[in-house]
């Protein structure tokens, strides 16, 4: 490793090169918002938004109709956050789960995930 490389920041090994996040539904496809075109304000809201989710998850057996209702709430505005185009009326709640898990992994990481669905009781392959 050179002195340059030493006193560099790599932006791409941290993140990985910015590429398109996309979900295919119906045959279309949909481009979802990377973390990095997310301003701080909707970062704020998104991180409060999984937290919320992961709080009603937690809940698993105990959840009422009223907080699965939120909880479904929380899930799609977390999508319309991502990708406002997205036909979430057409979506079951496991394929709007598994496209936000999707998103997290190609986002943030594996490891990010994997620590996220253990924290709510999951494993990475029930998402």
């Amino acid at each position: 490793m050179s002195d340059d490389e030493k006193h560099m920041l790599d932006l791409d090994e941290l993140f990985g090169q910015a590429r398109a996040v996309k979900v295919k539904w119906s045959n279309r496809e949909y481009e979802l918002l990377r973390m990095e075109a997310i301003g701080p304000r909707e970062a704020a809201k998104f991180m409060r938004l999984q937290k919320k989710a992961a709080n009603l998850q937690n809940l698993s057996e105990e959840i009422s109709d009223e907080q699965a209702d939120e909880m479904a709430e929380v899930i799609d505005e977390m999508l319309k956050m991502l990708c406002a185009d997205l036909p979430l009326a057409e979506m079951a709640f496991a394929i709007k789960v598994r496209v936000l898990s999707f998103y997290v992994e190609e986002t943030q990481g594996k490891n990010v995930l994997k620590a996220a669905l253990e924290q709510i009781g999951a494993t990475p392959s029930a998402a």
